[in-house]
């Protein structure tokens, strides 16, 4: 048996083996190793505990040597670093995933990095770096019709407030947390968080226009294009009798949208078309994740579900296909949800009341 020196240095020894674990260990097995890790880690950063959540980011980064997964773990790594203070690792972290990634960068990488030179007063850099991130992807824009998927609202705004809480008043951090106040309606929080950006930089104007369109939106009532619902996250805003269009897909089995019932009584009525394909649309309606109607099984071109609704308040309105996930029918759909109460139709006012 070959004995190890005992003054051989134990992180060589470590490096050691963990190049002869990438090497030997499958591609697939090494990003299965490193996304689990990821997840702990994450979760981990999210329960505050900073330096566990860079050990494991660390034990991460040596289990693979592929390219975009190194990337994800150093924008990560260089995210908690400029959480904790230490601007130096996060802008080498940021720096050294900019550069691996090539042409292929995540927009979000020239994000962070824009935090990190906004936060030392680098502001030219800084909207440098925005203007990069824009470019790659255009809902990057500050602007009230930003799209926000339903998985990342909730874990945006946690982020960007741990981040705005460890390193007070980064611009480019509020006007982001702004924008996303301003998709489901929070008018106060977002002026608050965009004003706020304006003072700390002035001359970032992306910001002023998306300033301008939210007082417009509070002054005149006007609906947002999200709502946030508990238990679903934030998804689309229906306007009463205006079709909306959609795609259901072996990926998409179903579609989740929302409706403000600002008057009861009223009785909702939602009719699902299937405009191309071989589709049997199903819609439902439901509130706080209860069942309120469900259509009938249908193998024609039409669902449509009613309820008597006798609390106001937002409602969820579900689109998919005969038996969802294990279903077969795929193809192109149009919504339309009317409302109409004792009075007859109801009609929404801008500030969301109605007559």
């Amino acid at each position: 048996m070959t004995r190890m020196h005992k003054h051989f240095p134990i992180t060589a020894m470590i490096a050691l083996l963990t190049a002869l674990l990438i090497t030997v260990m499958p591609a697939a097995a090494q990003l299965e190793a490193f996304d689990e890790l990821m997840d702990q880690a994450i979760d981990v950063y999210f329960e505050g505990d900073y330096q566990e959540a860079l050990d494991i980011i660390n034990e991460a980064l040596a289990s693979t040597d592929d390219d975009v997964a190194r990337s994800f773990a150093l924008d990560w790594r260089g995210w908690i670093y400029y959480i904790l203070g230490d601007d130096e690792r996060a802008l080498e972290d940021l720096n050294e995933a900019i550069d691996i990634s090539g042409d292929d960068a995540d927009p979000i990488y020239y994000v962070d990095r824009a935090l990190i030179y906004a936060i030392g007063g680098n502001n030219r850099e800084a909207l440098a770096d925005y203007e990069l991130a824009l470019e790659l992807d255009s809902s990057y824009a500050f602007n009230a019709d930003t799209l926000v998927s339903t998985d990342s609202f909730d874990f945006l705004i946690e982020n960007y407030t741990i981040a705005n809480d460890a390193r007070k008043d980064n611009y480019i951090i509020l006007a982001f947390r702004g924008t996303l106040y301003a998709n489901i309606g929070s008018y106060d929080e977002a002026i608050a968080d965009y004003e706020r950006a304006l003072e700390l930089n002035p001359s970032f104007t992306v910001v002023e226009q998306a300033l301008e369109d939210v007082r417009d939106a509070q002054e005149n009532g006007i609906e947002p294009e999200f709502c946030n619902i508990e238990g679903t996250g934030v998804i689309p805003l229906l306007q009463y009798g205006v079709a909306v269009e959609g795609s259901i897909s072996s990926e998409t089995p179903y579609e989740l949208f929302c409706i403000n019932v600002a008057s009861t009584p009223a009785t909702i009525e939602a009719r699902m078309t299937r405009e191309r394909g071989s589709l049997e649309p199903v819609v439902a309606l439901y509130v706080f994740g209860t069942n309120l109607a469900f259509s009938e099984p249908t193998t024609g071109d039409e669902a449509t579900v009613e309820a008597e609704i006798t609390v106001p308040g937002l409602y969820t309105v579900l689109v998919g296909r005969e038996d969802f996930e294990e279903g077969r029918t795929t193809g192109d759909y149009s919504l339309t949800v009317e409302i109409t109460g004792a009075g007859g139709q109801i009609t929404l006012l801008p500030n969301g009341s109605a007559s």
